[in-house]
């Protein structure tokens, strides 16, 4: 299980270094990407939510493969290592248990990460 406390959920950090890089240095192409991926990932998160209820473990999987290149693109490591938890255990099929914890983590943890990406955005589109 990945370790979660008070604290992690205060210090979430973004490094959009790699964004930046293949930008080469365009503003725009770096708001856009931002703009897809507050766009589709509340909607990955609600799917994943849903078949955790069901305990469809196959769709857990799947949805959190799908949306773990988009967090690491966007460099929320805290977010990348636990959506690749959540993958792995129900892959596994083990500490099924787990799951449901380290998505609510997950979910908690993205209420920071979509208002500082949404910062920096803002700062973006201000100097375009």
């Amino acid at each position: 299980m990945v370790k979660k406390n008070k604290k992690d959920l205060s210090e979430v950090n973004i490094d959009l270094s790699y964004l930046q890089d293949i930008s080469n240095g365009s503003n725009k192409f770096m708001i856009e990407m931002i703009d897809i991926f507050l766009k589709h990932t509340p909607g990955y998160f609600e799917e994943i939510r849903l078949a955790i209820q069901e305990k469809d473990w196959a769709t857990v999987a799947n949805v959190a493969h799908k949306i773990g290149p988009s967090i690491s693109f966007m460099g929320i490591d805290a977010a990348k290592d636990n959506i690749i938890e959540i993958e792995r255990k129900a892959i596994t099929l083990e500490r099924l248990e787990e799951i449901e914890v380290d998505f609510n983590y997950l979910q908690n943890l993205s209420i920071q990460f979509f208002a500082k990406l949404e910062t920096i955005k803002r700062t973006l589109q201000d100097k375009a």
